[in-house]
């Protein structure tokens, strides 16, 4: 394929961004919070707010008083929403629920109770990250990376040609092992988070800023 047009720098780009984005999802599911993003936002009345145009994953919600103390707010699901909305009465938000938004290209986060002033929160979430961008950041210094997307583009121009890959396949998943491997969080042995079981919802909570519930 030297000096050939069969595959075009187009494709090669493609195929390059194609590489990273699969690489991406599986370190995501995996280690979100290797790769977290904030945004903040200001919180009007009765609205539901869309996430940011490059949310891939979402994290939580952090919202700072005046005087400075933190309330990390918890996510519901569907059926939870008639016991956090606390009536009609606006307040200061507790709960958030994520749900799709079929009128516009982002998925939206309500709160509840509606926020019953102009509240500035945090946003955490992971962001969906080009190559380029990804290796301007911290993505650098991961060893392996670039041998992954590499190897990756060699499989789909021999694909393209309908050559034989599977070396290169068995190559690239020893690459993405040694990826995941230095990604491996130190100690294993810590929850991700504690639940209670008991006492609900009055007693008992872990004293845990992301257990504030109520």
């Amino acid at each position: 394929m030297v000096d050939s047009p069969f595959i075009t720098d187009e494709e090669l780009d493609r195929y390059a961004e194609e590489g990273w984005l699969e690489l991406q999802l599986i370190l995501v599911s995996k280690f979100e919070d290797f790769f977290l993003g904030k945004s903040t936002v200001t919180l009007t009345v009765g609205e539901a707010y869309q996430l940011p145009t490059d949310f891939l994953k979402f994290r939580g919600i952090r919202h700072t008083s005046t005087t400075g103390s933190n309330r990390y707010l918890r996510r519901i699901d569907l059926k939870e929403i008639p016991y956090v909305t606390n009536g009609s009465q606006a307040g200061r938000p507790t709960h958030y629920f994520i749900r799709g938004n079929f009128d516009a290209a982002r998925a939206v986060v309500e709160l509840y109770p509606s926020p019953d002033s102009a509240y500035s929160v945090e946003l955490f979430y992971t962001p969906l990250r080009s190559l380029r961008d990804a290796f301007a950041g911290s993505l650098r210094l991961i060893a392996g990376v670039s041998e992954y997307i590499i190897l990756t583009m060699a499989i789909k121009m021999r694909d393209k040609e309908e050559s034989d890959c599977e070396v290169l396949i068995t190559e690239r998943a020893m690459y993405l092992q040694s990826i995941e491997k230095a990604l491996t969080p130190l100690d294993e042995g810590e929850p991700f988070a504690v639940v209670q079981q008991a006492g609900y919802p009055g007693g008992g909570i872990y004293d845990d800023p992301f257990a504030d519930e109520y």
